[in-house]
């Protein structure tokens, strides 16, 4: 009788043990154990209290993932104003690191707790105050690189510090929105092909080759329209649900998940590539959050605006290592 695997021309993949870090749907045969194994998500996810930011902070860059996360610069309580700050976050609570260079907000920001960028933003009182300035973040300071050709706030970044995206944001003071998109190549930025519709503020997730963009804040309503990036080209998709901007944003073209808005919400929504689903609202509703995370099954969401918020939550989808029995 024909095997399974040369039925469908398939090999399982084998391993003395399980993967350190499985994927969702991933199947593998067990050499110790003898076993056929499988990884998936189980239940469909929700929001749980995490540790709170050392101080009230919204419109900060931020970068990585839900157990090491970062955020920096952003706006504090009234009679603090514009922040230099950075903090770092391992799953638990937050700790404060070195300051940035610059005090700005509404500056976009992309990579890991390691390696990360902040670029763009408005620094001081003056609605003109725009800034082109990009700071890098080794994991231990910060270090001025290659200036934007564009001043711009509430672009919204994603990739990493070798390949990176600033996507849209405005011109001010009148809030002007644009769809310029730029490139960094680890040493300048370049400009690259606009959205096709102009928009700040958007839900950015991705790589240089393979970005979403969703939501934003064009001049008029809240938009629901997605737009996606193979590197040369946005192509519209499927919109989401509930128009907004100012959201948080992490994972991947095929699988993202973007959380809060404005004006002023709770809603969850996330990708599989094709559709946009709803599920479990944040606990506070938030605007000019900071967003981290791997995507839908692993998100964080901190700071914003309410009020301004110090609160931080924790996105998850349980999942469970699954062992195939016959019987």
């Amino acid at each position: 009788m024909a095997t399974y695997i040369g039925i469908k021309g398939i090999e399982i993949q084998t391993i003395a043990g399980d993967p350190a870090n499985p994927i969702s749907g991933q199947v593998w045969y067990n050499t110790t154990a003898n076993t056929l194994k499988a990884y998936g998500a189980q239940g469909t996810g929700a929001w749980a209290s995490g540790g709170a930011l050392p101080t009230i902070t919204n419109a900060m860059g931020n970068a990585g993932t839900q157990t090491a996360a970062l955020g920096f610069g952003g706006y504090s309580k009234p009679g603090v104003g514009f922040s230099v700050d950075t903090y770092s976050y391992n799953g638990t609570s937050w700790t404060e690191l070195a300051d940035m260079d610059e005090a700005r907000y509404a500056l976009a920001g992309l990579g890991t707790q390691t390696a990360a960028l902040g670029f763009g933003g408005h620094f001081g009182g003056i609605p003109t105050n725009l800034d082109i300035g990009t700071e890098q973040w080794n994991g231990v300071s910060w270090s001025d690189v290659d200036d934007m050709d564009e001043k711009k706030e509430n672009a919204r970044g994603t990739g990493t510090t070798t390949a990176g995206l600033s996507i849209g944001g405005d011109t001010g003071p009148t809030e002007t929105v644009i769809g310029t998109v730029d490139v960094f190549n680890g040493t300048s930025w370049v400009e690259t092909t606009e959205l096709n519709t102009a928009r700040r503020d958007v839900g950015a997730a991705g790589i240089t080759t393979a970005a979403i963009a969703a939501g934003g804040m064009p001049s008029g309503p809240l938009n629901v329209l997605v737009e996606t990036f193979d590197g040369t080209t946005w192509t519209e998709t499927t919109e989401i649900n509930t128009g907004r901007g100012a959201v948080g944003a992490a994972g991947t073209q095929t699988a993202a998940i973007i959380f809060g808005g404005d004006p002023t919400q709770a809603v969850t929504e996330t990708w599989d590539g094709t559709t946009w689903t709803e599920l479990a609202d944040l606990a506070e509703g938030r605007r000019f959050l900071g967003g981290a995370g791997s995507g839908p099954t692993s998100a964080l969401a901190f700071g914003g605006e309410d009020t301004i918020l110090d609160s931080t939550e924790e996105w998850a989808i349980p999942d469970a290592i699954k062992t195939f029995t016959s019987s």
